[in-house]
C-alpha cells in the first residue's frame, strides 16, 4: 500500500515580490507514533522592471541587442569588459561568459539564451552562474522586448525575474543598481546607433 501524500501551496503577494512555499507530507498510517515526514522548498521571485522610451525604431534596436557581444564592451566598457560566446552560435541554447567592468560591484557571470523571437522583437536569457548572483540568487531570467511606437520610435522593456535562494530578497540598492546599469547600457547603445545610423 502506497503512503498517503498531501501537498500544499501558499502564495503571498507583496508588490512585485512573489513568495512561494511548497510542502509535501508523507504519513505512515501503520506507525501512528511517528511524526509526519515533511519536505519543504521555499522560493522567492523578485521582479525588476525597466522601461525606456526611444526615438529609434524597434527593429534597429533589436538587431543591435543581438550583437551585444561586440557592441556592449565597445559602448559601455565600465559595465562590460568583455562578452564571450563559449557555446553555441548566438541562438537559443547559446552560453555566454560576461566579464564586468569597474563600474559594477561584481566581476563575472554566465548566461544561457532561452529564446529569440524576431517577429515580436523580443529575447530572453537566464544568468545562472557567477558572482553577479551575489550569493543570494539561484538565477535571474531577463525578458527584453522592443515595442514599436506610432511616431516611429519604440519602447525598450526589460523585466528581470530574480529567483532568490530561500527567504533572501533583493534590497532597494540592488534594484537601483540593476535599473541604472541597464538603462545606462541602453542609452550608450542608442547613442552609438544615432552616431552610426548605418551600423544596424
Amino acid at each position: 500500500m502506497l503512503p498517503k501524500f498531501q501537498a500544499y501551496k501558499y502564495v503571498l503577494h507583496e508588490s512585485n515580490i512573489h513568495h512561494y512555499t511548497i510542502e509535501s507530507s508523507i504519513f505512515l498510517p501503520h506507525y501512528k507514533k511517528l511524526l509526519p515526514l515533511v519536505e519543504a522548498t521555499t522560493m522567492t521571485l523578485f521582479n525588476i522592471d525597466i522601461e525606456v522610451q526611444s526615438t529609434l525604431p524597434a527593429p534597429k534596436l533589436f538587431k543591435a541587442y543581438n550583437d551585444m557581444d561586440k557592441l556592449a564592451p565597445k559602448v559601455e566598457p565600465e559595465t562590460y569588459k568583455s562578452i564571450e560566446i563559449i557555446k553555441g552560435d548566438g541562438g537559443p541554447g547559446t552560453i555566454r561568459k560576461f566579464t564586468f567592468g569597474d563600474g559594477l560591484p561584481f566581476t563575472n557571470g554566465k548566461s544561457k539564451v532561452d529564446a529569440i523571437d524576431t517577429d515580436n522583437l523580443s529575447l530572453s536569457y537566464t544568468v545562472f552562474e557567477g558572482d553577479i548572483l551575489m550569493g543570494i540568487l539561484d538565477s535571474a531570467t531577463h525578458h527584453v522586448k522592443f515595442i514599436p511606437s506610432a511616431d516611429g520610435g519604440s519602447t525598450y522593456k526589460h523585466t528581470i525575474v530574480n529567483k532568490c535562494k530561500g527567504d533572501n530578497k533583493l534590497t532597494d540598492d540592488h534594484v537601483k543598481l540593476a535599473k541604472e546599469s541597464f538603462t545606462k547600457t541602453f542609452k550608450a547603445i542608442e547613442a552609438y546607433i544615432k552616431a552610426n545610423p548605418n551600423a544596424y
